[in-house]
């Protein structure tokens, strides 16, 4: 790979890179957690005053000074505040690419003997089911690992910035245009989430800016637990094979379809808004229609639909990219919404 690695990896591997570049908790201002915890939907923020059998009504500025209120009362901690972020994040605004262990690994991890002692082996021992308040480091930076007879899911944490347009600010000078952008702060998730029942794991990626290759950070976050796990021995999941089959099922509402011919040529079938389905317009389903066995799927833009038992109480967002069969899961969201999502897009493949 060419170019400074996400992870900035040297020969003594992961377990020594943990040392380096922590900014933890207990080490950053109240404010800015709040900050960023406001940053996502209102829903988040309350369900962590609930938890902390704290009042969660009113608006969002009302919330964020009961919040600093809290920490500086000592009835919550900014470690609390960055591991409820931790829940959340590493959920919402996702890529996934599904894979599949191949049995000796996975035997292995089902031993919880043998995975605790690979763990020790590479010094990590220490996040076992215990997460570390990592909130803003440069690299990204393992905060916890999770493990059961059930299930393994590695945590990573790294600190995002971009710069956002703010118009109102831009000015002209003559022949000259001014654009003035703000600095933005913020965090982002990796994991590796893994079910030791079906041997399928996901490798998980927070949503980046949109000229980022998550084929390569995939690939660097594979390099980074091979000490650990050899996910290189792992078998990709096509998701190719599904596109057709979700598009022609009543469980979404597609956005936009793109099918690829036998010789290479595409055709993009796309509803008229986001609140509109291509089924809705009698033409694209004709269009659809006379495609029919003459093409495949290639690229997938759908809104999965509120189920009755509430397994999804609101549509979400998802597409499929045939190129590197990945998944992305758009908007903050539970974890029981995305594990419910992934399962159903898993028995389409």
């Amino acid at each position: 790979m060419k170019g400074v690695s996400l992870f900035g990896h040297r020969p003594d591997g992961l377990a020594n890179e943990q040392r380096k570049g922590l900014v933890v908790a207990e080490q950053v201002e109240a404010d800015k957690v709040i900050e960023i915890l406001l940053g996502h939907k209102l829903e988040f923020a309350r369900g962590f005053l609930k938890d902390s059998g704290l009042p969660a009504d009113g608006t969002k500025e009302g919330i964020g000074a009961r919040l600093n209120d809290a920490v500086e009362d000592g009835t919550v901690s900014v470690a609390d505040l960055v591991r409820y972020l931790d829940d959340i994040e590493g959920w919402g605004n996702q890529h996934v690419y599904l894979v599949r262990a191949p049995a000796e690994i996975l035997a292995r991890w089902r031993d919880l003997k043998k995975a605790t002692a690979i763990l020790e082996k590479n010094e990590l021992l220490a996040l076992l089911n215990k997460a570390k308040p990592v909130f803003l480091p440069a690299r990204p930076t393992l905060a916890t690992i999770e493990l059961d007879t059930k299930r393994a899911r590695f945590v990573w944490v790294v600190k995002r910035s971009w710069e956002e347009h703010v118009e109102e600010r831009d000015t002209t000078d003559g022949d000259w245009t001014y654009r003035a952008y703000v600095k933005r702060t913020g965090r982002g998730i990796l994991s590796f989430d893994w079910d030791l029942g079906s041997g399928v794991g996901m490798i998980m990626i927070q949503r980046l800016p949109s000229s980022t290759n998550y084929e390569r950070v995939r690939n660097e976050l594979m390099l980074e637990m091979r000490d650990v796990i050899e996910l290189s021995q792992f078998e990709p999941i096509r998701i190719a094979g599904a596109i057709t089959r979700i598009a022609k099922s009543s469980e979404v509402d597609v956005r936009k379809h793109v099918r690829e011919t036998r010789k290479g040529g595409k055709a993009t079938l796309q509803s008229r808004s986001r609140k509109s389905a291509v089924k809705d317009d009698p033409d694209l389903r004709n269009a659809e229609a006379a495609l029919g066995a003459k093409t495949v799927g290639n690229h997938l833009n759908v809104y999965w639909l509120p189920t009755p038992k509430k397994e999804l109480p609101t549509r979400l967002h998802t597409t499929l990219h045939t190129k590197d069969h990945r998944i992305g899961i758009y908007g903050d969201r539970t974890e029981d919404e995305v594990r419910y999502v992934i399962g159903r897009i898993r028995s389409y493949c």
